[in-house]
């Protein structure tokens, strides 16, 4: 008998298929597991297969240790038994299919191996790595609950009384004989607790929550849900602030949605009031927003515009304005660039101001200039009142400069 049953174990219902008899403690792959025949079938005959627990078998010459992967050799010669007869193994090379983990040393000599069925090694980095045992109803108890069925699995919690002293940590199973079956957990042994909904996953040292980090960091812990779907349910306790996969979007503002202050439509030159929207010549020179020539004076004009938040806004977070602008050359006292950004209702109302800085001085050449509006209060869908107001003031020249913007974008963080 190659293999024979160590710790009881799940099963599986078996019909052999295999048009011969198939003999006692044989691995058979099925349903994409591997089990052992616990007794002889006999062809097209059903049975069982045992998918799970530990079981021992006769292995190969040479040592085994604990944690490395088990498989079967079905033409390998075992340590003890005719040669050629099948054995396991730990050398990849030679087996037909990978079973499980090796429990515990087995010496060059030894004849035969321990290994979980169908466990996988810990720290593979993936699902599939680690080994995935059935739920349990309750991590949280010391004693027995009052009326099991057979089949109810629990961990015990720390200081665990009558039948459970002594099993703190370990995963039971009530038996229809009235008796507690205990199983001491490994690393990589996961499971899900049903009265939470979530899967946890022993370290070594302790069962704890699964740990996801997403792609910026910051989120420091989650855990996932047990459903026919595995989900990520933050734990509020231990996130700061949430942000899933975001990235800063660049959404541009058209020059053609800037109004005058009462939105009606720009003149096409500045106004001494007014910025104008200059339309340029297709091919060759872009449309611009573009003040009055100042000269030996001081000029100072506006455009507005309202735009909306896109759906894919992050809530409560700050926003950038970025004017792409210049004055053709300098101006003889100063030049500068204000925005005011206001949150208008749906019943005519107006909130407070959100830009957070004064104005700025406009670049000779052109360049980006930023304003951060306070996104506290705002939301996906949330229209923006944006008035710009160009002040060129050369009262003290005759330089005729005027301001001009080309781009004008808001930089705000999305959900991808």
């Amino acid at each position: 008998m190659k293999t024979r049953n160590y710790e009881r174990g799940d099963y599986l219902d078996w019909t052999n298929g295999t048009g011969a008899e198939v003999a006692g403690g044989q691995p058979i792959q099925f349903a994409g597991r591997v089990g052992i025949t616990p007794e002889r079938v006999a062809a097209g005959k059903l049975s069982s297969l045992q998918i799970a627990g530990v079981v021992a078998g006769m292995k190969v010459t040479g040592a085994i240790t604990n944690g490395q992967v088990v498989g079967w050799d079905s033409d390998g010669d075992p340590a003890s038994g005719d040669s050629g007869s099948g054995c396991w193994t730990n050398v990849k090379a030679d087996m037909d299919f990978e079973a499980g983990v090796c429990v515990a040393d087995a010496a060059s000599a030894d004849v035969e191996v321990y290994f979980l069925l169908n466990g996988q090694p810990a720290g593979g980095g993936s699902v599939t790595a680690f080994d995935w045992q059935a739920s349990i109803i309750d991590r949280d108890l010391t004693a027995p609950p009052g009326s099991p069925s057979a089949g109810d699995r629990y961990i015990v919690a720390g200081g665990g009384t009558g039948a459970w002293d002594g099993l703190d940590g370990q995963v039971v199973e009530y038996q229809a004989n009235g008796t507690w079956d205990a199983h001491a957990p490994t690393e990589g042994m996961a499971l899900a607790v049903e009265d939470e909904d979530i899967a946890i996953i022993h370290n070594g040292s302790a069962w704890v929550n699964f740990t996801v980090y997403l792609a910026d960091g910051s989120v420091s812990a989650a855990k996932l849900a047990s459903d026919s779907v595995i989900t990520a349910k933050i734990l509020d306790a231990n996130v700061t602030r949430v942000k899933l996969a975001q990235e800063n979007a660049l959404v541009a503002i058209p020059l053609q949605a800037f109004r005058l202050n009462t939105l009606l439509e720009l003149p096409t030159a500045g106004d001494g009031t007014n910025l104008g929207l200059a339309a340029g010549t297709h091919g060759s020179a872009s449309p611009m927003l573009v003040g009055t020539a100042a000269n030996s004076t001081s000029v100072s004009e506006t455009a507005r515009t309202v735009v909306p938040l896109p759906a894919k806004y992050v809530a409560g977070t700050d926003v950038t304005l970025r004017v792409h602008c210049r004055v053709d050359g300098d101006a003889q006292a100063s030049q500068t660039l204000d925005a005011q950004v206001f949150e208008p209702d749906s019943e005519v109302g107006i909130g407070s101001e959100l830009v957070q800085e004064a104005a700025q001085a406009i670049p000779n050449a052109w360049g980006d200039v930023d304003f951060t509006l306070d996104g506290t209060d705002l939301a996906p869908g949330d229209e923006l009142d944006i008035e710009l107001t160009a002040a060129v003031d050369d009262s003290a020249g005759s330089l005729n400069k005027s301001a001009e913007i080309g781009k004008v974008t808001l930089i705000e963080p999305s959900k991808v």
